[in-house]
C-alpha cells in the first residue's frame, strides 16, 4: 500500500525519475517479517514481496563491522550477501548496499557502535561488489544541531557530512573509495 501511495502522488506531482527507497534489512526476526499475520516469513521471502511491489531495484543496508575495539564482523554478512544476490538474480533486479560509515549511537542504545575505519569502508563496499551489488550508497544525514548537539558534544552524527554541514573524514574516504571503483 506504501508504493501504491507513493505513486500517487509522485504521479500527482508530475515527477517521472524519482524511485522509491525500501530498505531490505536483514537483522529483523520472522515475527517482525510476518506483522502479526500467521505468515511465518524468513528475510528471503521478505526480499521476494518487497521486489513485487515493483520497485526497480533492492537496497540493502546492514552495517557488518561492530565493536568499539575490536573489529568484529557480523556472523550472518556473507550469507545475507549471498542470499540478496541470489533473490536479486532470479527476479531481475539489481541491488545496492549501504556503506557502513557510523554504527549509530549510544544515545540510541547501541552501545556497541562503531565509526568505520577507511580500511573497514573499503573492505565493506569490496564484499558487496564482490557479491553482485551493482551500487553503493552512504549514510550522508546530518540531524539538526539541536539533536545532534548535547551540551557542546556532538552524537549521532556518523555521516559524510556533519551537523553543521562541514566533509567528515568519511567524506574523503567515500570520494577515494568512489574514484577507485
Amino acid at each position: 500500500k506504501c508504493l501504491e501511495k507513493y505513486n500517487e502522488i509522485k504521479d500527482e506531482l508530475g515527477y517521472t525519475d524519482l524511485n522509491v527507497f525500501l530498505n531490505l534489512f536483514p537483522n529483523v526476526t520472522g515475527n517482525q517479517l510476518s506483522a502479526g499475520t500467521d505468515k511465518d516469513l524468513i528475510w528471503e521471502d521478505y526480499i521476494r514481496g518487497l521486489s513485487d511491489t515493483g520497485v526497480e531495484y533492492l537496497s540493502f543496508d546492514k552495517y557488518p563491522i561492530y565493536g568499539l575495539f575490536t573489529n568484529k564482523v557480523s556472523a550472518d554478512w556473507f550469507t545475507a550477501l549471498g542470499t540478496l544476490n541470489r533473490v536479486a538474480l532470479e527476479e531481475g533486479k539489481p541491488w545496492m548496499g549501504c556503506v557502513q560509515v557510523g554504527g549509530g549511537s549510544v544515545s540510541y542504545g547501541t552501545p556497541e557502535a562503531r565509526v568505520a575505519t577507511e580500511g573497514e569502508m573499503k573492505w565493506d563496499v569490496n564484499t558487496m561488489l564482490a557479491f553482485g551489488a551493482k551500487g553503493i550508497t552512504y549514510y550522508i544525514g546530518v540531524a539538526p544541531t539541536y539533536f545532534a548537539d548535547k551540551d557542546g558534544e556532538q552524537i549521532n552524527c556518523y555521516s559524510l557530512v556533519n551537523v553543521y554541514g562541514e566533509k567528515t573524514p568519511l567524506w574523503y574516504y567515500a570520494k577515494d573509495i568512489n574514484e577507485h571503483i
